[in-house]
């Protein structure tokens, strides 16, 4: 009888696990453990000098003896290894949060599954992540700042999964009864996110509503965005590319700045006048206000546009590229660092310096693919970029 508990509390865990836990969650000894190795129903996964690790000796067995539990029993296995998972220090949560569902106790698994999806999170196992996520939703209860929290970081590992509109959908969830600022920017991130994914119509009723709260707009005509964009760029022109170095961003400043980096980014190759005007004030801000991170980025972006004249570019771009890169080196963030390495590659490739640019863009590739979250937009477009070179050089 001891034995079969020790083999029902392998095969519930479905998993390798300590000898010790086993015979804990079974009330059962080391000959329990014995006759199941004789017997070949459980086999020594791994063994170290401190301890061994059990597991069913086929999956067959594990399937058969499983699926003979009734209900009931099943409920006490899972209970009883939550409780013998909860003193283990080195248990993974997603296996306490599997084992505290199985026995009813949803409150304490919606906190593993939770922790779960956080540990699965930064190892950048976004598609995991959101299924710890996904299960905590369902489990959580009535308790909206969680919820909102754990939505978030949903909505976080969708759009790092290529997912732009589902976590568009569950930002936009995420801001209704958000604090006003918290709401404004998931609004923004759901903004972003549809506009850089093709829904455009969609993008810029959410984008109005974004800009409308922090005192900016869209243009309302054709007309207006080109006597925009020209206005815009001629203030930049006369201002120059030099960053404040005293000047400090406030809250409001960046509320703004990431507003207008998002319509930058959504009306890139869909709404050129948008983006012309709008990049030109974003630039303005950036650099009046010092934040290092919007200007690398609204600098990268004038290097860019720039060198869409083509071979000749060289003088022009390098010295913005350089200092935009020398800025996100004093960030240090991984999303910036993808995203100037990425432009760095488009730049070569719009001035016909395709050989330079392809391992420019494979790094960028691998960058953004390995150590970024949330950036479909620019994994995309490095492909893209990373396509045209491969085929330029034949």
């Amino acid at each position: 009888a001891k034995a079969r508990d020790v083999l029902n509390v392998l095969a519930v865990a479905g998993r390798p696990m300590a000898a010790q836990l086993a015979m804990d969650a079974a009330h059962a000894t080391h000959e329990a453990v014995d006759t199941l190795l004789f017997e070949r129903l459980a086999r020594t996964a791994r063994a170290s000098a401190h301890h061994r690790v059990l597991e069913c000796y086929h999956d067959k067995i594990r399937e058969s003896v499983a699926d003979a539990l009734a209900p009931d029993a099943l409920r006490r296995i899972h209970a009883r290894l939550a409780a013998a998972l909860s003193v283990d220090a080195d248990a993974a949560p997603e296996h306490l949060a599997l084992h505290f569902h199985g026995a009813g106790d949803s409150q304490r698994a919606s906190v593993y599954y939770e922790k779960a999806g956080d540990v699965f999170a930064a190892g950048l196992a976004f598609e995991f992540a959101s299924r710890q996520y996904r299960q905590c939703l369902d489990l959580i209860g009535v308790d909206p700042a969680r919820i909102r929290l754990v939505q978030v970081k949903l909505a976080a590992m969708l759009a790092s999964m290529g997912s732009s509109r589902e976590a568009a959908e569950v930002y936009r969830a995420a801001s209704i009864g958000a604090p006003a600022q918290e709401a404004l920017e998931y609004t923004r991130s759901a903004a972003h996110l549809l506009s850089t994914s093709g829904y455009i119509d969609e993008a810029r009723v959410l984008l109005g509503e974004v800009l409308a709260a922090i005192g900016l707009s869209m243009p309302r005509s054709p007309r207006a965005a080109i006597v925009a964009a020209l206005a815009s760029r001629f203030q930049l022109m006369c201002r120059g590319l030099k960053i404040d170095p005293t000047a400090t961003p406030g809250p409001g400043d960046q509320a703004r700045l990431g507003a207008m980096w998002s319509v930058v980014q959504g009306s890139s190759g869909n709404d050129p006048f948008v983006m012309v005007d709008m990049a030109a004030r974003y630039a303005r801000l950036a650099l009046n206000t010092g934040s290092r991170s919007h200007a690398a980025r609204a600098l990268s972006m004038e290097a860019y546009m720039a060198s869409f004249n083509g071979p000749g570019t060289r003088a022009k771009t390098e010295p913005i590229m350089l200092e935009a890169e020398r800025l996100a080196a004093e960030v240090s963030q991984n999303e910036l660092t993808g995203w100037v390495r990425e432009i760095r590659g488009c730049v070569l490739a719009h001035e016909g310096r395709f050989a330079e640019a392809r391992p420019v863009l494979r790094d960028a590739l691998e960058w953004l693919g390995s150590q970024c979250a949330e950036v479909p937009f620019e994994l995309a477009g490095t492909h893209l970029y990373t396509v045209d070179v491969a085929n330029r050089l034949g």
